[in-house]
């Protein structure tokens, strides 16, 4: 089915206004825990290697659209990078040339607009409300993850899963230089609707190796 379409109407200023952007969670470990060797103990593991992953990339476009008294949509392109300690940085750039970044670290969760402006969240959590992508958990479903959600699985491909109020649709595959990884995912939960398509995917494994690149056909 064709996915609605995603223009700029009025989302909050916070997120219309932001400098580049990047998609993780991304990244894995958000409230870092380590086992008795000193390792990270809620890494997330890179689908097909059995190794844990040391820091991601992602590169795509995605679109969002809310419903409610902060609703409205936008459609972007996105770098995100981030890392196994549960920092990261989500790029991204509107089609209208208007850009935005949300990093997150031990200093905090921060919203950046091109004009200089900054907006400070408590949680993790409490960015995902506001903006419509729960970017807590997404980095890991874009590795082919479902560990800790109801999911449901077709062969070796995670399909589709259950977490909190969000349904995830895992529409395609695609081959990033030898890794067989989501290439498309939408998203609905908590009055938004979200779709991400990914065009490049790269790893830094625990072991120093690095893994992936474009999809085929980038």
């Amino acid at each position: 089915h064709r996915s609605p379409e995603m223009r700029l109407k009025s989302l909050p200023r916070a997120v219309l206004t932001v400098s580049r952007l990047a998609l993780p969670v991304l990244s894995g470990c958000s409230s870092v825990q380590e086992n008795a060797a000193g390792q990270c103990a809620e890494c997330q593991t890179l689908r097909g290697t059995g190794l844990q992953v040391s820091s991601y990339r992602f590169e795509g476009k995605a679109g969002v659209r809310k419903t409610g008294p902060d609703g409205g949509s936008a459609s972007f392109r996105f770098v995100w990078t981030g890392t196994s300690r549960g920092s990261f940085s989500f790029r991204g750039v509107h089609f209208t040339g208007k850009s935005f970044e949300i990093s997150a670290g031990t200093g905090g969760t921060f919203v950046r607009d091109t004009d200089g402006t900054v907006k400070e969240f408590d949680s993790e959590e409490a960015l995902e409300k506001r903006f419509g992508v729960p970017l807590k958990k997404l980095s890991s479903w874009a590795m082919g993850n479902g560990e800790g959600a109801d999911a449901k699985y077709e062969g070796e491909h995670l399909k589709s899963l259950r977490s909190g109020a969000w349904q995830a649709e895992f529409v395609s595959y695609g081959n990033f230089r030898g890794l067989d990884l989501p290439r498309e995912i939408t998203l609905k939960g908590d009055g938004s609707f979200v779709k991400v398509m990914i065009s490049s995917a790269s790893f830094v494994l625990e072991d120093g190796t690095e893994r992936g690149g474009s999809a085929a056909g980038e």
